[in-house]
């Protein structure tokens, strides 16, 4: 029978070689090397950054700015897609009638209802500026995940046609789309992909879109004139990007898986670059193989910052870390409870809140 103390050696001493097989298969060949000459944790990813940095250099094409200064000057809102399962139509209708109290745009022709209003009618509200003019000739598409249902189509579009014609004023016009996803694909992480793609490699027909937002029927207005200030964030002399929209706002205890990429993601309710072919090539090129070959099936707006916070990735991602923008006009409070007033006390451009529970 073997002493304990010598016992206790050989299972420390098993536990070392797990620990260094551990390190190797996480963190690859600069780890091992790390453990080996004694380096702190510090060191330790400088290693793992030169290491990815040498390996990968060369492996992904440079970012290549594809916008003509002409085309970012006019770029624009044109579309607001809202995408909805036909279960959750009753949010949608929910949604519609928050419309008759934080209407989306201020008219030229009803003075005195922006909080802004010489500055509104001295730039945006005329056509001076090289878009026109701000948060009108936005096409509105309801995007459904089902087959074609003429009836559910009749009973939202009836919904939006009953608005104030002042609202309807804010859209050029308003349509139904079915995705027709099987049963199969209709699930909460593929479907949502999938309708989110349809929309960016052009199967939802929009006509020449250039940023479009993309707004679940959970995504609620808390102010007026929502649709105007997205427009605007959209507009030269902004600078352009591929995605704008709202890191993690709500309840920190809400949040159980504390990975990075979930913690900094950008939620999906957001603003899209629609007309630029880049963020296509991005997404469809690089993003959605990499997912693909190293992680199983997951939400599309973390699966972005799984590939842009990935170290052998940040020859490409520094690159290209300006056409990511978080905002404070939209704000995700998934799975918490907030304040509209304390909300609107805290910030003066909070527009949209996805998600969460709202109070008074």
């Amino acid at each position: 029978m073997l002493d304990p103390r010598l016992r206790a050696l050989l299972v420390l001493s098993l536990l070392g070689n797990v620990v260094l097989v551990v390190f190797y298969y996480t963190f690859s060949v600069p780890a091992l090397h790390a453990v080996q000459k004694g380096l702190n944790c510090w060191d330790l990813e400088a290693q793992k950054a030169d290491y990815y940095l040498d390996v990968n250099m060369m492996s992904l094409p440079m970012y290549r700015p594809q916008s003509s200064e002409l085309n970012v000057k006019r770029a624009r809102l044109t579309n607001l897609v809202m995408p909805f399962h036909a279960r959750q139509e009753p949010a949608v209708m929910r949604n519609l009638e928050l419309w008759k109290h934080f209407p989306p745009c201020y008219l030229a022709e009803e003075p005195g209802t922006h909080p802004n209003q010489d500055y509104m009618d001295s730039f945006f509200a005329r056509d001076e500026h090289p878009a026109g003019r701000l948060g009108r000739n936005v096409t509105l598409t309801f995007f459904v995940s089902s087959e074609a249902d003429p009836e559910l189509e009749m009973r939202v579009l009836g919904a939006f046609n009953a608005l104030p014609i002042r609202i309807q004023k804010c859209f050029s016009s308003a349509n139904v789309r079915f995705s027709r996803l099987s049963n199969e694909d209709d699930k909460y992480l593929t479907g949502s992909r999938k309708m989110f793609e349809y929309m960016l490699n052009g199967w939802l027909g929009l006509l020449e879109p250039y940023y479009a937002l993309y707004m679940e029927p959970d995504c609620l207005p808390v102010r007026p004139n929502w649709l105007m200030i997205l427009d605007s964030q959209t507009r030269w002399p902004n600078s352009p990007f591929w995605i704008k929209g709202s890191i993690f706002r709500g309840d920190a205890h809400a949040i159980t898986n504390r990975i990075v990429y979930n913690l900094f993601h950008i939620n999906g309710n957001a603003l899209y670059n629609l007309g630029d072919p880049s963020f296509r090539h991005f997404y469809f090129d690089m993003l959605r193989p990499y997912i693909t070959k190293y992680y199983t099936e997951g939400a599309y707006d973390t699966d972005v910052f799984k590939f842009l916070l990935d170290l052998g990735n940040y020859n490409y991602a520094r690159q290209t870390a300006h056409m990511f923008q978080f905002t404070d006009a939209i704000q995700n409070h998934w799975h918490s409870n907030y304040s509209i007033g304390e909300l609107k006390a805290m910030s003066e451009t909070v527009v949209l809140v996805h998600g969460g529970t709202p109070n008074p």
